[in-house]
């Protein structure tokens, strides 16, 4: 079972087996313009945590802003979302979404707010 955990902003991958995906366009997190507290909170969480699988797929993971492959997660509600982050979740392919990306650290409240965050960057 593949195990992916997310890492920080310097993460760097060289990950090319399966669930590799092509190198995207770069994502720019501080280009969004935000006025919601709770979305400010959640990209500096992501930007600290989450950057290294959903900015580069690592592991299979949604990458942040890519509307078609958020569009079916979306849709299975934000609650839905907010609890595989937190308590983890095994996908298709045996990909694992491990709880709270391994960084047990983080709070409940804080795994929301990332999760808002990159749900906003990806519709």
């Amino acid at each position: 079972m593949a195990l992916c955990g997310c890492g920080g902003e310097d993460s760097t991958s060289t990950h090319s087996g399966h669930g590799a995906k092509p190198k995207p366009a770069p994502f720019d997190a501080m280009s969004i313009e935000l006025t919601d507290a709770n979305l400010i909170e959640g990209r500096e969480v992501w930007l600290k945590t989450c950057t290294g699988c959903h900015k580069s797929g690592l592991g299979g993971a949604p990458l942040i802003a890519d509307k078609a492959e958020w569009a079916p997660r979306i849709a299975k509600g934000r609650e839905t979302l907010h609890d595989h982050a937190i308590n983890g979740f095994s996908g298709p392919l045996m990909l694992q979404m491990p709880p709270k990306g391994g960084y047990d650290y983080l709070t409940d409240e804080q795994v929301k707010a990332a999760v808002d965050f990159m749900v906003h960057a990806s519709r």
